[in-house]
């Protein structure tokens, strides 16, 4: 441990962070995996399988996988061609333009709302192609959250619907007759992943302390979907907007200086 910590010392903060960033992941998603398969029955062939190869961290998501058709090569390449043209332009022109210094971190925050969107949908859609490739189809990673009508809808079907899975069949699933728990379990599962994974490498690369705010972020959201089940069932209209400034308004917390570097969103 200890000349882990002299060899990332040595390195530039970029490098440190990015390298802290890439073990965390490695070890999150390898135990998430395994977490999965030991919650899930299955023979033992199919689970050395998803450990191994599969593009999700729930045995569930990969067990929807199948043969692909003509209609997902279709839908796939329309959605890359919608995800990455419009994320090079923003890499090409508006990126140099929030990387000034005169821009507060809060305001590039929210600019980078939209590429964040693109860029981590780049990310499952090439995964997608990489298994298309072989004729397999596996899940997107989004599911046009913008149609999201409530926080539960949007974190629970449409966001990140790879760790969603995980959520559901690790958090909700052992818990479904008591389903408060169910959901403060999950957004606490996130926000404690979140730490480790993005303000962690922020902190041990620059030496910028924001530890807590992804956590805080994630309360929100619990208490978000506590509170339109308690007030808003009666008014989609009013629920819809409230949904939205729950999830888009402490955005900043989530989109903060260590993910708007770790991405290359700023300069």
């Amino acid at each position: 441990m200890a000349h882990c910590l002299e060899l990332l010392n040595g390195l530039g903060a970029p490098w440190r962070m990015d390298a802290l960033f890439a073990a965390i992941l490695v070890l999150a998603t390898a135990s998430g995996k395994a977490v999965s398969a030991a919650f899930s029955p299955g023979k033992s062939w199919e689970r050395i399988l998803f450990f191994l190869v599969a593009p999700a961290i729930s045995i569930e998501t990969w067990r929807r996988s199948r043969a692909i058709s003509v209609h997902d090569l279709g839908r796939l390449t329309l959605v890359a061609i919608a995800t990455f043209l419009p994320l090079a332009v923003f890499y090409a022109y508006l990126r140099p333009l929030i990387s000034r210094p005169e821009v507060p971190w809060l305001i590039r925050s929210y600019l980078c709302i939209v590429p964040y969107l693109l860029f981590t949908t780049a990310i499952g859609t090439t995964a997608q192609i990489l298994f298309a490739s072989f004729g397999v189809h596996v899940q997107a990673l989004h599911e046009r959250p913008w149609l999201s009508r409530s926080v539960a809808e949007f974190w629970g079907r449409r966001w990140n619907c790879i760790v969603g899975d995980w959520l559901r069949q690790v958090c909700f699933n052992p818990f479904r007759r008591r389903p408060r728990t169910a959901i403060l379990l999950a957004f606490t599962a996130s926000g404690i992943v979140h730490e480790c994974l993005l303000n962690l490498p922020l902190f041990f690369g620059y030496g910028v302390g924001v530890v807590g705010s992804m956590a805080f972020y994630f309360a929100i959201q619990t208490v978000g979907v506590f509170v339109e089940r308690a007030w808003f069932r009666r008014s989609p209209l009013l629920g819809r907007a409230f949904s939205w400034c729950v999830v888009l308004l402490p955005a900043p917390m989530v989109l903060n200086e260590g993910v708007l570097r770790l991405f290359q969103f700023v300069g």
